[in-house]
């Protein structure tokens, strides 16, 4: 009978981990757990697009803001570019905080332990 492997939020789950060291995993479930990561790594990536596009909205409209009220465009222009850079900085962060580092794991251990199909299965 088949193990179901749960992913976790910050990495691969130890039990994974090892039957992927054992080798005691067929392609198919290999297969089915890379799906649900590539799904993951979908997902997460529209959110930071989603993030990235309110980031640039909010840096324009905090930016126009700054200039009605001061009437200094640089000002106004360090300050979107300020919150963009804060907000993109976060998105990345989160990205690699989730996916990233699992990505990271997976590719190494299937690369690793499962080399004469691992380059199907790469993130």
């Amino acid at each position: 009978m088949a193990t179901i492997h749960k992913i976790t939020t910050y990495s691969i789950s130890y039990e994974l981990e090892n039957d992927i060291r054992k080798k005691a995993l067929s392609e198919e479930e290999i297969a089915n757990i890379y799906e649900q990561l590539k799904s993951e790594k979908q997902k997460l990536a529209q959110r930071v697009k989603i993030l990235l596009i309110t980031g640039a909205v909010l840096a324009l409209v905090f930016g126009i803001s700054t200039y009605v009220k001061s009437e200094e465009i640089l000002l106004a222009l360090v300050t979107a570019v300020v919150l963009m850079a804060v907000v993109g900085a976060a998105a990345l962060g989160a990205m690699y905080a989730n996916i990233g580092k699992i990505a990271k794991q997976w590719n190494k251990l299937i690369g690793s332990y499962y080399s004469q199909i691992g380059d199907k299965y790469i993130l």
